[in-house]
């Protein structure tokens, strides 16, 4: 692929409208309460474009992140599933996503992963695979072009309750 033919994920043309707007226009659906903070959240996550390119022999990626998902990385709450990275008693980091079926180790799914790298500010006890968590942190834009991998949350601590 050229950079001048770049595939683009995030806002991808369907007939009519693009699916950032079909999943927008779902939100009126969404349940009330946290359920649908967690559900808005994992979109405006979505919301990033992503264009990836081939500069001669190097892989590349360009992300466009909204200026909505910039001006509320401070303080970012999350719910998510936890996907273990390294089997510890103690976990210090792990991936989240918004539902099991997108565990990025399943081989499932297509394109750029929503997943979240979570640091946390202090380790909790391990915690069984897809266990479901709140969180609160700093969300880090990664603007590396040399990786497809776009969020992790630092400082991260469990909310309350979850």
């Amino acid at each position: 692929m050229s950079p001048s033919n770049p595939r683009t994920h995030g806002n991808i043309r369907t007939p009519g409208m693009t699916i950032r707007a079909a999943l927008l226009s779902l939100m009126v659906l969404a349940p009330a309460g946290a359920l649908a903070d967690t559900w808005q959240t994992w979109r405006l996550l979505e919301s990033v474009e992503v264009t990836e390119m081939h500069e001669g022999e190097r892989f590349r990626v360009r992300k466009d992140f909204p200026d909505a998902l910039r001006a509320a990385t401070q303080g970012f709450e999350i719910a998510g599933y936890v996907v273990p990275v390294v089997p510890e008693p103690w976990m210090t980091t792990f991936l989240l996503v918004e539902r099991p079926e997108d565990c990025p180790f399943c081989g499932s799914g297509y394109g750029p992963s929503t997943t979240v790298e979570v640091y946390l500010d202090r380790p909790m006890k391990d915690l069984p695979e897809f266990s479901y968590v709140e969180l609160r942190g700093d969300l880090e834009l990664v603007e590396d072009p040399d990786t497809m991998q776009m969020f992790r949350l630092r400082n991260a601590r469990v909310l309350p309750g979850s």
